[in-house]
């Protein structure tokens, strides 16, 4: 487990949505000073991606993989964070069955709309 992860995963159990996500951040990079820029940036991305794609995964996958799978699904283009994460950067999503969207019983849609 690289330390992108190890820190994701802190980030991840320790946010708890009480304050904005980019408020959070920045105290947590006051936490660490010997993050670098770059592992800001990336850890900032991945943690986006995270909180983005989360509710169409299983609750179970883990953290690592729920950004593995997002990085492809938000068209990341960080370099570094698909080398910490230990995926291609021109990943692609493999294609999953989207289902129907179903409109309930005995709803009337408006006018025009079928």
């Amino acid at each position: 487990m690289s330390f992108i992860t190890d820190h994701l995963l802190r980030i991840t159990d320790t946010f708890e949505g009480l304050e904005p996500l980019p408020a959070f951040l920045r105290a947590y990079f006051r936490q660490y000073p010997k993050l670098g820029s770059r592992d800001r940036r990336a850890l900032s991305e991945a943690a986006y991606i995270y909180y983005r794609v989360r509710r169409f995964y299983q609750a179970a996958m883990p953290t690592d993989m729920v950004v593995k799978h997002g990085y492809a699904l938000c068209q990341s283009q960080n370099a570094f964070l698909a080398k910490m994460l230990g995926i291609s950067p021109d990943a692609q999503v493999e294609a999953v069955a989207v289902p129907e969207i179903v409109t309930p019983v005995g709803v009337a849609l408006s006018d025009g709309i079928t």
